[in-house]
């Protein structure tokens, strides 16, 4: 574990008068101290769960739809506390993509999942998160998937653990039509009562201990 603690002190003038000054009154500072403390966390990909829904219809009251999972390969974080405050200022998560598997355990979805219709996990096995910011409890950044940067913008809260820290996600989607992914470039010339929802939605439980 990286444990960086520093102390920055501010200090201000609390006495001032549009009057006279009196020479013998003692001007008396204040010291404000800031506390930070930073610490990276390798993410536990054993116990690291990433769920992902996926709905069949699109512009429908109630579709049907697909959950599923896919698994962590490898990655980490950094938790930046002030004042007791806590925020991502850093983080990469890799997916491992020929993990994907569909809640049901069909088969025949999880094959075409993999195919060069969607994640083309021959050619691209890998998918992953690029961070951006952290800013008013949202974490920003960007995925790679096939080739293309699709951006991604999260709600989280921590959880702390007897080894580490837990970040988890609110459900938040990502629209994989702009990544040009074969079977919605297809689908999107089908008449629009016909079409799949490109827009998939995912929440993640990511475990990160002390290293």
């Amino acid at each position: 574990m990286k444990n960086l603690f520093y102390t920055f002190v501010f200090s201000g003038l609390l006495f001032s008068c549009t009057e006279e000054v009196n020479t013998d009154t003692p001007v008396v500072a204040e010291t404000v101290e800031d506390v930070i403390i930073v610490n990276t966390f390798k993410i536990d990909t054993a116990n690291t769960v990433i769920t992902w829904t996926g709905y069949e219809e699109i512009n429908v009251d109630t579709p049907d739809f697909h959950t599923g999972t896919v698994k962590a390969l490898d990655g980490s974080f950094e938790i930046t506390e002030v004042n007791g405050e806590k925020s991502i200022s850093n983080a990469s998560l890799t997916v491992d993509m020929n993990s994907i598997k569909e809640s049901e355990d069909v088969t025949k979805l999880e094959t075409h999942l993999k195919s060069p219709d969607f994640f083309d996990v021959n050619q691209f096995a890998t998918t992953k998160f690029i961070y951006d910011k952290f800013e008013n409890g949202k974490l920003y950044g960007r995925i790679s998937v096939i080739g293309t940067e699709l951006p991604l913008e999260a709600e989280v809260e921590f959880i702390e653990t007897e080894n580490g820290i837990t970040v988890k996600t609110q459900p938040f989607k990502i629209d994989f039509k702009s990544s040009n992914m074969p079977f919605f470039v297809e689908d999107a010339k089908q008449p629009i009562e016909k079409q799949h929802d490109p827009v998939l939605e995912f929440s993640l439980e990511v475990v990160g201990v002390t290293e």
